[in-house]
């Protein structure tokens, strides 16, 4: 693909042009590994590169001013299997995954450019080049414990890496993020459903050099989530929903650095959500919320 755009005011003597050109490549194989059990593999390559030129008219370009070229380099690749059971009612799946993207920034150098000026935008737009690696894992797992319950296990976890080749910039950081859950589906009766989950998500961030190491933190956040549903006829339905959540934050220099304070936040909520049909065309729905929450130091 090749897109062009030109931006422009009236009467303005001065047009910034926009070139991007854009080749992508990917390829998708599916393979029945067995009758219920299939493995996915996909690579895909995305190059894009853009080029911003300004245009004058009737006057000379800026001496400050140049022209600069982006190009970006994509690779996302993953690796998949899953399984399916013949009733449906028990499937599990697992994903590794790899992505990676690879972005350079450059100044276009002309006959009018000052030595001195164009080598000053070159540090500064170089300093924009950054390289971020991403490898993730995740799976999940449902299965029955009886003809009326079901089980739901799901985890992920990825690991980012940002690094940035020039001395200006100082966002060089390292992520993790692990993310788990547990539920389960009980078909208690007739009328009668309920549903229990709970979630807990682990992040931890550091910036590798000391210009942002004040920022680093590990970031905890645990959540329980009960819903009932209650169907005592084909007219009226209720669902309630409950959650409680903790989410504690905690920055690892918080005793050299005065700036930042480790935090916690706690939360209850409840949502009622109800209908009911009178006749074919007319009914009523009901909804209430309430949250209760509070942060602390």
């Amino acid at each position: 693909a090749r897109n062009r755009r030109e931006f422009y005011v009236s009467g303005d003597s001065s047009i910034e042009s926009r070139l991007e050109s854009i080749f992508a490549f990917s390829n998708l194989l599916a393979y029945d590994i067995f009758p219920r059990v299939e493995a996915t593999f996909y690579i895909g390559i995305n190059t894009r590169g853009l080029d911003k030129d300004n245009r004058y008219l009737n006057a000379l370009p800026p001496p400050g001013q140049f022209n600069t070229h982006i190009d970006e380099l994509r690779l996302d690749a993953f690796f998949q299997t899953q399984y399916r059971s013949r009733d449906g009612r028990t499937g599990a799946f697992l994903r590794f995954a790899y992505d990676e993207r690879n972005e350079t920034h450059a100044i276009k150098l002309s006959d009018q450019s000052v030595p001195k000026l164009y080598a000053e935008a070159s540090a500064q737009e170089e300093s924009k080049n950054n390289l971020s690696r991403q490898t993730s894992l995740a799976g999940a797992l449902d299965f029955p414990v009886s003809f009326s319950d079901q089980i739901f296990i799901s985890a992920a976890a990825r690991i980012l890496r940002y690094d940035t080749p020039s001395l200006l910039n100082v966002e060089d950081r390292d992520e993790l993020l692990v993310v788990a859950s547990l539920g389960s589906h009980h078909h208690v009766s007739r009328y009668f459903d309920l549903d229990l989950t709970l979630d807990g998500t682990l992040s931890h961030l550091v910036y590798l050099l000391s210009d942002r190491s004040a920022n680093n933190n590990i970031n905890r956040v645990l959540r329980f989530s009960p819903r009932t549903t209650y169907r005592p006829g084909p007219s009226f339905m209720t669902m309630n929903a409950f959650e409680v959540l903790a989410n504690y934050t905690v920055y690892d220099f918080e005793q050299q650095v005065a700036l930042v304070k480790s935090f916690s936040f706690r939360q209850f909520g409840w949502i009622d959500s109800s209908s009911v049909e009178f006749t074919r065309k007319v009914g009523l729905d009901f909804f209430a919320y309430l949250k209760l929450y509070e942060r602390g130091q």
